[in-house]
């Protein structure tokens, strides 16, 4: 009986998250629709899910304190979720998911009448899991994105260095590249159009680069930020700025290409022993071994 609910609930679980996220779907659709045929200027404010107010409770409250809601601000924006309400429903995801772990743990622990130990093991796992889980996938779709930016960036200091050669200035020379990498390189794209505005905006256009380089949290664009606001600060030609800097980064591309090339020897060694030297001694040495074998037994 336990085998049997420990296999059909997570079938259960799964079939009603695929028939929930199909009916959010549709929903979304349907918002999408009506917007389009009623005015912005009379759509009432979106009411909260109950995600986003769990999660908005959680962040007020001391459990999660204003020093981790602005880490977690900082790792969604790396992520990708840039809406303001990310971090509520961020905190609320985690919440659920790890109370519905614990719900599942727990009857578990009820049907199948573990030891103690292993009661308590269960139990604590599932509450890690819930709450670091979602912690992992962020860091790792974070990092995934950062090295999305970080391959567009050859194709971007390129252009550039057209615009700047060209004679168009850096506003403009930045707003040019993001609508020409818009399709290429999505990620990068929407910081450099995150860029352009708050240079447009702030009193401080300089601030505007520094902000991208503490955004995406990359070494080559904080050098990148670094060397347009020496530029811009300075009166620096642009395309000179920009070519040397092409220059450096095509040859620490070039040395960390030779390094990764490098280390393959090493890296395959391990599976070579394991898979390819077995098969290869079996099919060496096995017929001589099937012999020796034969003519013992002769002797014998």
């Amino acid at each position: 009986m336990s085998v049997l609910l420990a296999l059909t609930l997570p079938l259960l679980l799964g079939l009603g998250w695929l028939s929930w996220r199909d009916a959010m779907v549709r929903q979304a659709r349907l918002r999408s629709r009506l917007a389009l045929l009623v005015p912005a200027a009379n759509a009432g404010p979106a009411q909260p899910g109950p995600l986003r107010r769990i999660g908005d409770w959680l962040a007020d409250s001391p459990l999660v304190g204003s020093r981790e809601v602005g880490l977690l601000r900082q790792n969604l924006y790396a992520a990708g979720f840039t809406r303001p309400d990310a971090v509520d429903w961020y905190i609320g995801f985690k919440m659920v998911l790890a109370g519905l772990l614990l719900g599942v743990a727990a009857l578990w622990v009820q049907i199948g009448q573990p030891s103690a130990t292993s009661a308590l093991l269960v139990l604590l796992g599932s509450a890690v899991a819930g709450l670091k889980g979602p912690d992992a996938v962020l860091d790792q779709r974070a990092a995934a994105r950062r090295a999305a930016i970080d391959r567009g960036l050859p194709d971007a200091l390129d252009l550039l260095v057209v615009c700047g050669e060209a004679g168009i200035g850096l506003e403009l020379a930045l707003e040019r590249v993001a609508s020409e990498l818009k399709r290429v390189h999505p990620e990068l794209a929407t910081e450099l159009g995150v860029t352009v505005s708050e240079m447009r905006l702030l009193a401080d256009r300089l601030q505007g680069l520094t902000n991208m380089g503490n955004r995406v949290r990359l070494d080559s664009v904080r050098t990148i930020a670094s060397t347009l606001s020496q530029t811009m600060r300075y009166g620096t030609p642009l395309g000179r700025a920009l070519r040397t800097m092409t220059a450096d980064f095509r040859l620490a591309r070039q040395m960390k290409m030779e390094e990764t090339a490098a280390r393959l020897p090493v890296i395959i060694t391990l599976p070579m022993i394991m898979f390819i030297l077995p098969s290869t001694a079996l099919i060496v040495a096995g017929p001589a071994f099937l012999q020796l074998i034969d003519a013992l037994r002769r002797l014998a």
